[in-house]
């Protein structure tokens, strides 16, 4: 391009040029690419704005050295408020900045209602069993290989669990995996309770009929056999809701462990248990209100 006597300005992903420049005695020829679904107006303003900046002298020439011992009156006069007003906005910019990861920090439990994978699902939901007050190390942090560990300080308890997100039912190749973890674990003398965790048809909205039993039939029966419990993640992001909601309460985090632990079967979360209906063999609830 140097040969030709042009000049590229912008060039593509593997470095050939798509916009380059001549020079042509007293002015110049630019080749740019061109403008889709550009309106002529937006087209416009930007032609004049490369034609401005490429033009315009005053910002070409470099001010000598000596006029930095160059005073003006009055120049300085604001130089105090500058400086407060520039920590001020550094201040706010850090306040900010801490605000937005706070609210970041929320908004990832909508990951639990359509995520998938290690990298989205399983760690939102080592997150919202923390928030539900459960120690819960990182994977690196334990020698097996499932995907969620969780400890129950108080009672001492501990449950391991497997994550899966799918667009379809959740079936028993993720249970087979769990039970493996939980009888391995049991021939070295550690019991555990296992936690199936699903997410089916997750790409589909909460209310659709298939999110209201996302687990096959064969996963239910094992985990029936095995005493297994199997958690949607849709009920769990209803218990990380209810806990946000009031932080302080200790009952109601209390009383969440203490379900998912005796849950054999499908967990789901509710608020309030009716007095006529007590829950079925394969699926429990939270029975305690949060207190106020």
């Amino acid at each position: 391009m140097n040969q030709l006597g042009g000049t590229a300005f912008a060039v593509d992903s593997v470095g050939n040029p798509i916009a380059v420049e001549f020079s042509v005695g007293e002015g110049r020829i630019c080749f740019v690419p061109p403008p889709t679904n550009i309106p002529a107006d937006r087209m416009g303003a930007a032609i004049v704005k490369v034609i401005t900046a490429h033009f315009s002298k005053s910002t070409e020439i470099d001010a000598p050295a000596w006029t930095a011992a160059i005073t003006v009156p009055r120049a300085n006069i604001h130089d105090g408020d500058i400086a407060e007003l520039t920590k001020r906005m550094e201040e706010l910019a850090r306040e900010i900045s801490v605000l937005k990861n706070d609210r970041d920090e929320l908004l990832k439990y909508v990951r639990l209602l359509f995520g998938s994978g290690k990298a989205m699902l399983e760690p939102v939901v080592r997150s919202a069993f923390r928030l539900l007050g459960f120690t819960v190390p990182e994977p690196e942090e334990y020698k097996g290989e499932w995907d969620v560990e969780l400890q129950e300080t108080q009672s001492q308890r501990t449950a391991l669990g497997e994550v899966e997100g799918s667009e379809g039912l959740i079936d028993v190749d993720k249970y087979r995996q769990l039970l493996d973890y939980i009888e391995a674990e049991s021939l070295e003398g550690r019991e555990h309770k296992g936690i199936l965790i699903g997410n089916g048809f997750r790409l589909l909205p909460t209310d659709a009929a298939e999110r209201q039993n996302q687990f096959s039939d064969h996963a239910q029966r094992g985990a029936a056999r095995n005493q297994f419990c199997l958690l949607p993640t849709t009920e769990l992001f209803k218990a990380v809701c209810a806990v946000l909601e009031i932080p302080v309460d200790e009952t109601l985090k209390a009383a969440i462990r203490e379900s998912l632990f005796a849950a054999v079967g499908l967990w789901s979360f509710a608020r309030e248990r009716p007095a006529e209906k007590e829950p079925s063999a394969t699926q429990d609830q939270v029975p305690l209100t949060p207190s106020g």
